[in-house]
């Protein structure tokens, strides 16, 4: 499926080339050059000032700004960033590029600009820092001891979290724990593996057996809208999924099975969670420019500048209008980084291949369903 197909509006043109590449390499080189006349904007809440060359550009982050971006008609079509060899070929000979601009890929530090305040994830943190204590003290220092990282620190650790964003007791969560992974690994099945996204709603029997058994706390947290049965999924099947498979993708491909990032603990959690979320989250950039006056999350934008949107991997728009419409998919990009820089502070030195299984679809990106991932862990010294 291409982008082009997921979006309501085109795809740039040939007029935006040198503009494309210009700001391409301004974005690679992550640094914030200021417009020409040197004065600087106000920020806003909705709007973060990124990287231009000659012309302010902002990231749009929150829905509703994002949805009014789209259907302004004071924007002009929507172009992407260009950049490796496509950014050195001249447009006019390259077609494809006109039809459909390459893709650029944001790195982890862009791409977090889009995740929620952190600081409301502080209680989760230290709840799987706990977990992660039990287990690694009850061997001495420097032994490793063999965890099966799934069922003991992950998956409870997101049950966790669901019970306390929702506010249900845990017991509600690990009873349901059957119904939601029957939905999760049936939503598979449904969708073809090239070219479409379908909502987790579509494994209609599981979803109506799920529903039903959180009806009760449907209407206490929501009257008239209920929880929302793709978040729940989410939270309690795809978050613990993106962290098992991130996980896995630590371990060097060699025989010596270690991890690449074992022995230097100076910046581990860091480069662990930026390892992860390139391997397990990656976003696009695309942009409209202002054709004429508007304001966007209170923020004033003159013609010229740009306003980049967030697409994800699978060509939806990051809280976004897509298909999916997954309102999970803003917990999990939250709870994602903050879960993963906990578990780098317990070096992986060891990490089993698990049983094979199958891959799944959620949101549209392959998932393998991790029921066991056996790992060796020395405690932090």
């Amino acid at each position: 499926m291409t982008v082009a197909a997921s979006l309501p509006l085109g795809w740039g043109s040939k007029s935006l080339a040198d503009e494309d590449r210009r700001l391409g390499r301004a974005l690679a080189r992550r640094t914030l050059i200021p417009p020409s006349d040197g004065a600087e904007r106000p920020q806003s809440v909705g709007l973060a000032p990124h990287f231009s060359a000659s012309q302010q550009a902002w990231i749009v982050h929150r829905p509703e700004d994002i949805r009014a971006v789209l259907r302004d008609g004071r924007f002009g079509q929507l172009g992407a960033p260009v950049r490796g060899e496509a950014s050195n070929a001249d447009a006019s000979n390259q077609p494809a590029l006109a039809e459909q601009p390459q893709r650029w890929w944001i790195s982890p530090e862009s791409a977090a600009l889009l995740r929620p305040d952190a600081r409301s994830m502080e209680g989760f943190v230290r709840q799987l820092r706990h977990l992660i204590s039990i287990q690694t003290d009850r061997t001495p220092p420097n032994v490793p001891t063999t965890v099966d990282l799934m069922a003991t620190i992950i998956r409870p650790w997101c049950h966790h979290v669901t019970a306390v964003l929702l506010d249900l007791p845990i017991a509600v969560v690990n009873e349901a724990e059957p119904l939601t992974r029957q939905v999760f690994e049936s939503a598979a099945l449904v969708m073809p593996a090239e070219d479409a996204v379908s909502s987790v709603s579509d494994a209609a029997g599981a979803t109506q057996a799920l529903s039903d058994r959180l009806a009760p706390y449907r209407s206490a947290q929501r009257p008239g809208d209920g929880l929302d049965i793709q978040a729940w999924v989410a939270l309690t099947q795809s978050l613990p999924a993106l962290i098992g498979a991130g996980a896995r993708r630590l371990v060097a491909p060699d025989t010596t099975n270690t991890c690449p990032f074992a022995g230097s603990e100076t910046g581990m959690a860091r480069a662990i969670n930026d390892a992860l979320l390139a391997a397990a989250s990656p976003v696009r950039a695309l942009f409209r420019t202002a054709l004429q006056p508007a304001t966007i999350a209170d923020t004033v934008i003159v013609p010229g500048d740009r306003v980049m949107l967030m697409v994800e991997g699978h060509a939806e728009l990051v809280f976004g209008d897509g298909p999916h419409r997954c309102a999970g998919a803003t917990l999990v990009r939250a709870l994602f980084g903050a879960a993963l820089r906990v578990l780098g502070d317990a070096p992986i030195t060891g990490l089993a291949d698990p049983a094979p299984g199958r891959a799944v679809w959620v949101d549209g990106a392959a998932l393998r369903v991790l029921r066991s991932l056996s790992v060796e862990m020395h405690r932090p010294l």
